[in-house]
């Protein structure tokens, strides 16, 4: 559970060029209130008043306590997001697809606001289609994918750009939207021709870069879980991984390993 704790709502870059898609992880680090400076009177909480004078290095007795100290409690709101879920159920999936669901359930049911939505492609049997547009009715896409039948190669291009067309076509619908993909994948595309020498230069691989770039050029982010578990000190060498991480870097997203006997 702890990659939860990684993962942030998709924002934009500052000025600084920090990136701002972090927006939730305060939220995710255990307290759902925090402290505010107030200029009424009648709106200070004495707890968080006389603690903020007591480290600024007022001594008793306190009173009055000097305007600049004022402080009141209040509650985080929680991010409304819209996600798309892209779950990679090929022949690899099998150990982590009954619990992922239930992980993804406590993700937004803890963190995020009731008014989320959650979408999904799945990539199962060989082929890419999409189960569910965004809908508030996060259950029932949670529930749905412990029933997904693990099998078939990775067709990863197709489904990154049925994720990015829906999200563009309800951003286009309501720009309020908060989207983001959240792509549960080793990132082993297929099918790839045999006797090929460099597989991170084999035209499935270079597809799928060019739909990283198409979705960076449409400011989704996507958030990679590579459930994968690849042997100490070879992982950022294999194709998969090097995949991932080109996608989280170019549309300004994250990555995130979470092997499977951990979900």
């Amino acid at each position: 559970m702890q990659f939860i704790l990684k993962i942030a709502v998709p924002g934009r870059k500052t000025a600084t060029g920090r990136s701002t898609f972090s927006g939730v992880e305060s939220t995710m680090r255990g307290r759902c209130t925090q402290v505010v400076p107030v200029d009424d009177a009648s709106k200070l909480d004495a707890l968080p008043t006389v603690r903020t004078a007591i480290c600024k290095g007022l001594k008793p007795p306190m009173i009055p306590v000097p305007k600049r100290m004022w402080r009141r409690c209040i509650r985080k709101t929680r991010p409304q997001v819209t996600a798309m879920l892209i779950i990679d159920a090929s022949r690899s999936s099998k150990q982590y697809l009954a619990s992922l669901g239930e992980v993804l359930k406590t993700l937004f049911g803890k963190y995020m606001d009731p008014a989320s939505k959650v979408g999904m492609v799945a990539i199962q049997n060989s082929k890419a289609k999409m189960l569910f547009s965004p809908t508030r009715n996060r259950l029932r896409v949670f529930g749905r994918i412990k029933e997904l039948e693990s099998g078939g190669y990775t067709p990863l291009e197709p489904a990154l750009r049925i994720g990015r067309t829906e999200l563009s076509r309800l951003r286009r619908l309501d720009s309020s939207y908060r989207p983001f993909i959240l792509l549960v994948s080793d990132c082993y595309p297929e099918p790839v021709p045999p006797d090929i020498g460099d597989v991170y230069e084999s035209k499935v691989y270079r597809q799928v870069r060019l739909q990283a770039n198409l979705t960076a050029y449409a400011k989704l982010p996507i958030v990679v879980v590579d459930p994968s578990d690849p042997f100490p000190g070879m992982a950022e060498k294999m194709p998969g991984r090097k995949l991932a991480r080109y996608i989280t870097r170019r549309t300004n997203g994250k990555f995130i390993s979470m092997p499977a006997m951990k979900l």
